[in-house]
This record gives structure tokens, sequence and C-alpha cells, in this order.
């Protein structure tokens, strides 16, 4: 459900890019981590395939990790709708070093795309899935991101043996570009004007302090959220039991406690009522992250306690945004 309301609000207010120079293997990286619990429970084998000297990239960082997202959550839906195993992604560099460019490819082995609906991949609203996966907007709104930084999305056949791949290239130096691009569809889709470059600041919250506790069992996702919680200017604290969650908010102050809903041991509700009991003034402060949205008994919890709930996967964007609403700091842009 998130996921559809998402897309609808993506496909609204598509905005021009900010570019910054990134590093694609980091962007792929930080992607694969958001979906590592559907690719763990599924058993899909990810792999990457980034040369060490790949340039960096002058991108819109959340956009194109919204494409990025888009197009491995089309590709794990496939594969575990088609007895598939595999999910590679690729990168890249094309042309001569003055027009240089970077191609990434994301493909699969699923069953791929039945040969009548290639020619509507792109069409807003056009989908294959159920009415409860999708609103068939995922491809469009990353078609207009990438289309928006000078690229174009393409679908061909996986190198895979069979399944679909999805493709798309990126001058790695931001050029200027007309106000629009025309989608497939016929469209209309904003592109940026050149943007300048210039280095990524990190956030630094006009607080007494930039700590964040941190409570999640998946030592994958600890360390994601460590990664990503430095790279905007906090200081990530973290724990990987409810117990010790509680042990470490004695140690405050804390700007915001991002906390797992479901865990084994004590629950995200369970560390809440622990912390809260001791130290009330940390109640507001709590972001709840849950890969389940519909749960009515965590809506209601949020709702009566004045909690922040974070849907998993998200971007640095929406949670430094969590983080931020969390403190008592108005949000940034």
């Amino acid at each position: 459900t998130r996921r559809i309301v998402q897309n609808l609000l993506d496909f609204a207010r598509q905005r021009p890019p900010e570019r910054y120079p990134t590093s694609i293997r980091a962007l792929i990286d930080s992607v694969l981590t958001l979906q590592s619990y559907s690719l763990g429970k599924g058993l899909i084998e990810a792999e990457v395939g980034i040369p060490d000297d790949l340039p960096t990239v002058d991108l819109d960082r959340s956009q194109l990790q919204q494409v990025l997202v888009n197009l491995t959550h089309n590709a794990i839906y496939a594969i575990r709708h088609g007895d598939g195993t595999r999910l590679r992604i690729t990168a890249s560099t094309e042309g001569p070093a003055d027009t240089q460019r970077v191609r990434v490819t994301v493909m699969d082995d699923g069953p791929g795309v039945a040969p009548e609906n290639v020619e509507h991949l792109f069409e807003p609203f056009f989908t294959t899935k159920p009415p409860s996966d999708g609103t068939g907007l995922g491809l469009s709104v990353s078609y207009g991101i990438v289309a928006s930084h000078g690229g174009e999305l393409r679908y061909g056949p996986s190198a895979l043996g069979r399944g679909a791949a999805f493709t798309f290239d990126l001058p790695v130096r931001a050029v200027a570009t007309d106000a629009f691009a025309t989608t497939p569809a016929g469209l209309a889709a904003p592109v940026a004007p050149l943007t300048p470059v210039a280095p990524v600041a990190p956030a630094s919250p006009p607080t007494e302090s930039r700590r964040v506790l941190v409570l999640d069992d998946e030592e994958s996702i600890r360390v994601f959220l460590r990664k990503a919680l430095a790279a905007l200017g906090y200081e990530p604290v973290l724990a990987a039991s409810g117990e010790e969650a509680v042990e470490r908010a004695a140690d405050g102050p804390y700007l915001a406690i991002l906390c797992d809903h479901q865990m084994p041991g004590m629950s995200g509700v369970q560390v809440y009522e622990a912390i809260v009991a001791v130290e009330p003034a940390l109640g507001g402060r709590f972001v709840m992250m849950s890969g389940d949205m519909v749960n009515p008994v965590l809506s209601a919890f949020a709702a009566s306690h004045g909690v922040t709930v974070l849907s998993k996967p998200f971007d640095l964007e929406t949670l430094d945004r969590a983080i931020q609403g969390a403190g008592g700091v108005q949000p940034r842009g």
C-alpha cells in the first residue's frame, strides 16, 4: 500500500533534479540494503558488477535511488512469480571522455515481459500486476526521472538466459537540457536545466544533540542506518536488542530513537514502554520502523502515543525528515 501511494505522489510531484557527484556503487549498495529483507526472504542471489574505476555521476541521489528501488522491486517481484533466483546489476562507462556516460542495467531471470506488453511498459497506469501490488506508475516515474537527467530508460531481454533487463545511460557530468522530455506515452516530463555541481554538506539539525539511537535486530539494517545517519550528519548509537536499547537510552540525550517494530524478544512497543517509563521525554522522539504499514495495532499505537512511523524501505530524504520531525526540528524543504 505504501509503495502504491508513494508512486502516485512521485508521479504527481515530479521535480527538477538537484545534482551532485555520486558514487554509483554506493547508491546501488544502499538500494540492495533497503531490499535486503525482500532478497533474503525469497532466497534471491543478488550480483553486482561495477568496475572500481567507475567515475562519480552528477545526479540527484534520492531520485536515482527511487529509480533503482522501482527497478529492483519489479525484478524481485518477477523472480518470485517466475521461479527465478538471480538479480544482477551492472554499470560501465560508454563514449569518449568529454561526453562520457555511465550505463546501468538491472536484470533478472524471471519470466520476462510478454511481447504484446513491451510497447506499453512505460505508459502511466499500465501494469500486469494485481491492483493490490501496484499502480503501473513505477516505470513511468522512473522514465521521467532518467529523462530529467539527460538519459533514457530502455527495456531489453536479460543476459541471464531469460527474464527482463532495464538499462539507462546517464551523462557523467550534468549538461544543459531542454525544459521538457516526452515519455513513450506522450506525456511531458520535467527535465532540469544545468545544475551547478557542489559538494554535499551533511545535515546539521540545530539542536543540542545529533545523537540517534538505532534499534534493529538485523545487522545489515544497522550497518545501513549507521552509514546513512553519518552521511546525514547525525551520530548513530546502535543496539541489536530491546534490552540493549533500553540500557543505552539512559546515556542520552538523543535527538530521535529509530526502533524496529517487530523483533524477537522485546517488541518495538515494549521497548517504547520500557524507555518511556524511565525517560518520559523520549516518548515523542520515537520513530517506529516497519514493513507492515497496514498493521492496525501499530497504527493505533502510533496515533495514541504520537509516535512517528517510518515505512521500510525508505530513502535518505525520508529518513532525515522523520528524524527531524521526531526531534522537533522543522524539516528542510
